[in-house]
């Protein structure tokens, strides 16, 4: 992984005035080797293992509700109780149809999710690449 390890930009827009969360999130993960474009299931299986690590990793609070706890617990809530089909397929549809969803830092791999509109329309979490190792893949 490390040998192949993509260039990542990341683009976060964040809405301080409004009447509700609104974070707008992109991602471009290129291979360095090839300069093709990957998505999350190019560096990493997306399957159920993928979405327990995902709901167990870090969230990544948004500088809008970066002081609303209340806030904070609903979208991990939220997130805990999705179904791990339905992660999955937001995963392979978000990275395919948008943007991007996902991102890679030094240890850890970053994952974005739909959620509702009044939880802020998506929660970034990133999960430790330790606790993902069997999900890694070569690159393609």
């Amino acid at each position: 992984l490390h040998t192949l390890f993509p260039y990542t930009t990341l683009f976060r827009s964040l809405q301080t005035v409004s009447l509700h969360p609104d974070n707008e999130f992109f991602t471009t993960n290129i291979n360095l080797e090839n300069g093709t474009k990957l998505k999350l299931s190019d560096f990493v299986t997306v399957d159920k293992s993928l979405t327990d690590s995902f709901k167990n990793g870090t969230y990544i609070t948004p500088a809008t509700s970066v002081n609303n706890k209340y806030l904070q617990s609903q979208v991990i809530s939220y997130i805990k109780s999705m179904h791990d089909t339905t992660l999955i397929n937001d995963f392979n549809w978000r990275d395919s149809s948008l943007p991007g969803c996902s991102y890679l830092t030094k240890n850890s791999i970053g994952i974005s999710a739909s959620l509702t509109y009044a939880l802020g329309n998506h929660a970034e979490f990133e999960i430790n690449l330790k606790n993902v190792n069997n999900n890694i893949c070569l690159f393609h």
